[in-house]
């Protein structure tokens, strides 16, 4: 009798909620499917326009992180969460995070300001008031600086460079 009882009171629930988990889930695939289409186009587009393949891995996890928090959104609204409690959330952590991170996040700006600007290029000498340097490789955050004194003697030293303490003092470029 209590089974009776418990199926009487499920099977209209299961039949309300069932619909709207089904059409939640069919958005979340959908949405996906929509967000890898959406990046594999705009990759072509970064790579025929001649982007630097960092600034492209840069810009790709950007739109894939940007396009799957308005699919979470999406999704979370078709389950009837409200999204303003969803933007107070990730508004306070964004906040908490970017107080913390605060340094790093000036670096991989000027890794970002790199990329884009060009400004050095690998095998490019860099000037300094007491040294002189070869740009071995660009990354996202950091420069990899190969030591020559005045002289011009080449060491075997590399110098790690954080991008904001390069772009916020005086260097000049020789090619």
């Amino acid at each position: 009798m209590l089974k009776i009882q418990i199926m009487d009171m499920l099977l209209p629930w299961l039949l309300k909620t069932g619909g709207k988990l089904l059409i939640t889930v069919l958005i979340a695939v959908i949405g996906y499917k929509v967000i890898r289409a959406i990046r594999k186009g705009v990759g072509r587009s970064m790579e025929k326009a001649g982007l630097e393949v960092t600034l492209r891995k840069f810009l790709d996890a950007l739109l894939y992180a940007v396009l799957i928090g308005l699919l979470v959104f999406m999704v979370a609204e078709e389950l009837g969460i409200k999204s303003s409690s969803l933007v107070t959330i990730a508004g306070a952590v964004t906040l908490a995070m970017s107080l913390s991170l605060q340094n790093t996040m000036a670096n991989f700006a000027g890794g970002v300001l790199v990329l884009f600007l060009k400004p050095f290029k690998a095998g490019d000498y860099i000037v300094t008031k007491d040294y002189i340097f070869i740009l071995s490789t660009i990354q996202k955050r950091v420069l990899q600086l190969h030591f020559i004194n005045k002289k011009g003697d080449q060491k075997r030293n590399y110098l790690i460079v954080m991008l904001h303490q390069l772009l916020t003092h005086k260097f000049h470029r020789q090619r």
